[in-house]
């Protein structure tokens, strides 16, 4: 399984890739006809062809397996002066292929198995998911647990 931490980066890449072999293409042939015009168009051309690449190709790829999706997860922190719970942003890989509103399977954090609907796509960050479902698992840390840690206990005992 190829697991591709930062999309986001892979994506600014081949945009910037596109930027420049389509400002080199315009310069290139701005050298052999000498018309401005043809320059500038091409370098507008290019500029729109890069950002609906960079803004459309999340869509059209979808999810596929390998990709980080981020989960939020409620926490809770004990101390002895306090209790306090949070919304963690947790990421988890997709363990199938999917597009926004459907459910897929994933893996969590700790190595248990989930089911996440996929929510929406961000343009800078990777595909935002709500926790369906999850593998009931003992606690990992005594400082943080998640919110199936008292489910685990409930029934422990």
């Amino acid at each position: 399984m190829n697991i591709e931490l930062n999309p986001v980066i892979r994506r600014l890449e081949r945009t910037t890739v596109i930027l420049l072999v389509g400002s080199s293409i315009s310069f290139f042939s701005y050298s052999f006809l000498g018309e401005e015009l043809f320059l500038w168009r091409g370098i507008a051309f290019t500029i729109a062809v890069a950002l609906l690449y960079f803004l459309l190709h999340p869509l059209a790829r979808g999810v596929r397996k390998g990709d980080v999706v981020f989960v939020n997860i409620w926490r809770e922190i004990d101390t002895p002066t306090m209790s306090d719970s949070y919304l963690d942003n947790v990421p988890t890989i997709a363990l199938e292929n999917g597009r926004p509103n459907q459910r897929i399977k994933v893996q969590l954090w700790d190595g248990s198995h989930g089911i996440v609907q996929l929510l929406n796509y961000g343009i800078v960050t990777p595909i935002e998911g709500r926790l369906i479902e999850a593998e009931l698992t003992p606690p990992t840390t005594p400082r943080s647990t998640h919110f199936l840690d008292e489910e685990w206990t409930q029934r422990k005992s």
